[in-house]
């Protein structure tokens, strides 16, 4: 089963983030396998796992701010192929096995507040407001720091971590 996460940059790139382990925990902690350093990301906010019949599946892990799938709060869900999975102010897409093979650019709350290139490219901002934040309340996400997280999965994909 070939699973990535797949990010847009605020500046429009697309990253893919490839989940290789059985399980991977998600957080802004130290030990944490997919670091997002931003403080609306709990220490360890939820993981993911590749049950027995090579389904997938994320599990809160009581996080403050709450994981959502499809704009759902959940505690425990099933991932499909085009899920969108909102951790903090970060919204990946789901892909399994290369499907969908198209994917729409989704803005990360802070990128598009930041008015970031993304606005130009009709980025599906539909996730909303996470854990019914107001607009003014939303952390700003730092460009720099989303570079940092892809950066260290990346790296930690080739060391074999993911």
């Amino acid at each position: 089963m070939d699973v990535k996460l797949v990010l847009f940059l605020p500046d429009g790139r697309r990253k893919d983030l490839p989940i290789r382990n059985q399980s991977t925990l998600v957080g802004r902690g130290e030990k944490c396998d997919l670091r997002i350093p931003l403080l609306s990301v709990s220490r360890r906010h939820c993981e993911m796992v590749v049950a027995k019949d090579n389904s997938l599946l994320v599990k809160d892990l009581g996080s403050s701010n709450g994981t959502f799938v499809n704009n759902k709060r959940i505690a425990e869900s099933p991932l499909k192929p085009g899920d969108r999975l909102a951790i903090g102010p970060i919204i990946f897409t789901v892909q399994i096995d290369g499907v969908p093979e198209e994917i729409q650019p989704v803005a990360t709350r802070g990128a598009r507040l930041a008015g970031s290139s993304l606005q130009g490219q009709k980025a599906d901002t539909s996730v909303g407001t996470i854990a019914g934040k107001k607009k003014e309340e939303e952390e700003v996400v730092d460009g720099a720091a989303l570079e940092q997280m892809v950066a260290d999965a990346l790296r930690d994909e080739e060391e074999g971590q993911i």
